[in-house]
């Protein structure tokens, strides 16, 4: 006699073919199936690694600025209004026929706070310059007001509840000011941490009489 060809159908494997197909009694088709299973239970487990380990990356990159920017907020959040450019001696000074003599005063007046230092942004006709005020740092372009004092001298910061005049001369190269300063902005930092523009003057002018400093 011939050999007999057996048919078997699998209904317990879903990852065996569900119709009948020709088996030879001796091929093991159900180890084979027992493979197959294994490894999509494989690459699924494979698959939720990775994508917890994607989540666990996120939230530490987003955790990490959550807490600089509440770090940034509790050290900014209370200098507001407490650090001011005083509008008064915020202006450009002049020469006895009254055209601008190259330097402009910046005044900076702080309260009950401490500043590590300052950003200075002064505007003519669309070009903007800045600058830092670091104490004991000095530029040929600014000096501290009062007698005695020169350009590229140790500069002095305002300590609490106290303000200082700067004199800044624009006619460096470094400013490229071809008009008389429009604005000034001023920025600050404390403990490391920039608090970003804290006062503007807007529209400053010639420095009136009686408050030129030198």
């Amino acid at each position: 006699m011939g050999k007999k060809t057996v048919y078997t159908e699998n209904k317990l494997h879903s990852n065996c073919l569900l119709f009948s197909v020709p088996q030879s009694p001796n091929k093991n088709t159900q180890g084979l199936c027992d493979k197959k299973g294994l490894s999509g239970v494989i690459s699924v487990l494979i698959l939720i690694t990775l994508v917890v380990v994607a989540i666990g990356i996120i939230w530490t990159v987003i955790n990490q600025m959550i807490k600089g920017n509440l770090e940034q907020a509790g050290t900014c959040s209370d200098i507001f209004d407490k650090i001011k450019l005083n509008k008064v001696y915020t202006c450009w000074q002049n020469q006895s026929d009254g055209t601008y003599n190259d330097m402009t005063q910046v005044s900076i007046n702080v309260e009950n706070i401490e500043v590590e230092k300052f950003g200075v942004s002064i505007m003519s006709k669309g070009n903007s310059k800045g600058f830092e005020l670091i104490d004991g740092q000095s530029a040929i372009f600014i000096k501290n007001s009062g007698a005695g004092t020169n350009f590229g001298n140790p500069l002095e910061l305002p300590g609490k509840n106290a303000g200082k005049t700067y004199i800044v001369d624009t006619s460096l190269p470094f400013f490229s000011f071809t008009d008389v300063p429009e604005s000034v902005k001023l920025s600050a930092f404390i403990d490391g941490q920039d608090c970003g523009v804290v006062d503007i003057a807007s529209e400053i002018g010639k420095c009136a009489a009686g408050i030129i400093v030198s």
